[in-house]
């Protein structure tokens, strides 16, 4: 029952949040339900589907990719040349519900001598470009959660092969977990043999996270599995669950010949070990062989007791230093609590650079907006990676070590993955800074005049207008600090918008929060603001409309 009410009360807040802020209307909970399954309903149509049981198992079955399901979607592009009608519309229908595991047949379909048949299948492939397929099996997993559907629960990862991103097979793994019976886990277990990849990732996921620990042993071998994915999917199951066993092979990863892997486990032992040991995911030879080398010794020394607490954040602690770019001037500086400089990168060219991060391997991302690249450099300055973007405004490092990227002159937000694969996307007219949300929601700045939350599915669920904002942050609070440019003032606002804290600030161009200590960047400082006092305590010259964070 408190599941059931968990997932009201979250589907409220987003409900409620999209509505007038003066809307006081109270709903009852089944008010707010058919409102939840009306959004649902929309969302689904696009495919013929209702949001009913029986419909959605239905789809959920026509979808696997069988054999048999394949001969009937051959059959029905064939109908759709029928010399009746009648049999032309049901086969249009039909086609139009299963277009996720059709569209290669309609595709083919396109260039066929009959004219009947190419023509609707043409506008059944218009149709399909316009559906949002991790959009539609989010809809599935919410109508599951709010219906706590038992029936055919297993079909949902038989599924798998469209649940591409990171996002979703965590989403179907937490359904999973919440309302299924222990018979329906003993049903996955065969899945771990699939040939479909995305089938195995998301079945050790269900178990590794639902089995109880008695029978966790059945999952180890994996961790030894040919497959780096297994292997990092299961090793961070297992450090939540405090098994220990998957230190080591976290460690044999950053030996991968696959670049995302290596990252991925050092952002991961980075975390634990608060150290990277001079490792880079670009060591080779003699140079690879020491730093593993010295990740093997901190294993033989600490592994039996460093506490395995990696919280999958991507928020790295400066520990009170300070990391700010000096804007149009072209370089990054690091400096101490007691204003040593520690680290600096200089461009070389006069260069913008509104977004830059720092790794939990210590490594430094950087935005260059001007030549169109975002760059990593390891602490010595020497460039390691780098991947081009249309004029990149703003970077944040994600738990997953991919980065989340704004791109201003390309009107697009993406998330990219160390193999430089693009594999989410947000639309936005001149979007300026992005962070990724705990919720899974993206907050960014839009056209310079408004603070904007959107879901996964690209829904707005919050904003906040102001006449020019280039910097913004979500608090852990939940109230949002903006950099109101032209209002002249930082301030602190609240889901509904009331303000909470404002400091005057000539034309602040940037604000983060830290601690307590928000760091502003204006046309020509950097000031660091003591926000319980309201008081500048630190201010640093020589600025070109940088940023800055602690």
């Amino acid at each position: 029952m408190k599941y059931v009410l968990m997932i009201v009360f979250f589907s409220l807040g987003n409900l409620l949040s999209a509505q007038d802020e003066e809307e006081k209307e109270v709903k009852s909970p089944e008010d707010i339900k058919k409102a939840i399954l009306k959004d649902i309903n929309q969302e689904l149509s696009a495919l013929n589907i209702k949001a009913n049981e029986e419909e959605i198992i239905k789809f959920l079955k026509s979808i696997v990719p069988t054999d048999a399901n394949k001969k009937r979607i051959s059959a029905l592009v064939k109908q759709l040349g029928a010399d009746e009608f009648k049999l032309r519309k049901a086969a249009d229908k039909e086609l139009a519900s299963l277009l996720i595991l059709a569209s290669e047949a309609v595709t083919a379909g396109v260039s066929s001598s009959d004219p009947e048949i190419s023509d609707r299948c043409r506008r059944l492939l218009e149709r399909y470009s316009s559906v949002n397929k991790e959009a539609v099996f989010q809809n599935i997993l919410e109508f599951y959660n709010l219906e706590k559907l038992q029936k055919e629960l297993p079909l949902l990862v038989q599924n798998l092969s469209y649940f591409y991103s990171d996002y979703l097979r965590r989403e179907l793994t937490k359904t999973f977990v919440l309302i299924s019976k222990a018979e329906d886990i003993e049903m996955i277990k065969p899945l771990l043999k699939s040939e479909n990849e995305n089938e195995r990732l998301v079945s050790l996921e269900i178990l590794a996270t639902g089995l109880k620990e008695g029978e966790l042993k059945l999952l180890e071998p994996f961790l030894n599995s040919k497959h780096d994915k297994e292997k990092l999917v299961l090793a961070k199951i297992f450090l939540q669950r405090d098994k220990r066993s998957s230190l080591k092979t976290l460690i044999g990863l950053l030996k991968s010949p696959v670049l995302d892997s290596r990252y991925e486990a050092l952002n991961i032992l980075s975390s634990l070990a608060g150290k990277s040991f001079g490792y880079d995911s670009e060591l080779k030879g003699k140079e690879l062989t020491q730093a593993i080398e010295r990740w093997e010794k901190w294993l033989g020394d600490e592994g039996a007791t460093v506490k395995l607490d990696y919280k999958f954040s991507s928020k790295v602690n400066l520990h009170g230093n300070l990391l700010y770019s000096n804007g149009h001037k072209g370089m990054l500086i690091e400096i101490d609590k007691k204003g040593k400089q520690v680290f600096s990168y200089n461009s070389g060219v006069r260069q913008q650079m509104n977004g830059f991060a720092k790794s939990s391997a210590g490594n430094y991302y950087i935005c260059l907006q001007n030549t169109n690249k975002v760059i990593e450099v390891n602490p010595k300055g020497k460039i390691i990676w780098e991947v081009v973007v249309q004029m990149p405004t703003s970077v944040q490092i994600l738990p997953s070590g991919n980065l989340l990227v704004c791109s201003g002159k390309g009107n697009e937000i993406i998330e990219i993955t160390r193999a430089k694969k693009v594999i989410w996307r947000q639309k936005a007219i001149r979007p300026w800074w992005a962070e990724r949300l705990a919720n899974g929601n993206t907050l960014f700045l839009e056209s310079n005049n408004r603070v904007v939350e959107k879901t996964k599915k690209g829904k707005d669920v919050w904003q906040y207008a102001v006449r020019t904002c280039l910097g913004a942050q979500r608090l852990k609070n939940g109230n949002t600090i903006i950099a109101d440019f032209q209002g002249n003032r930082v301030i602190e606002v609240d889901k509904k918008g009331k303000i909470h804290w404002t400091h005057n600030v000539q034309r602040p161009y940037s604000v983060t929060e830290t601690n307590g200590e928000v760091v502003v960047g204006t046309s020509s400082n950097i000031l660091v603001i003591d926000k319980k006092k309201n008081t500048v305590i630190k201010t640093i010259g020589g600025v070109s409309y940088g940023r800055g964070r602690k």
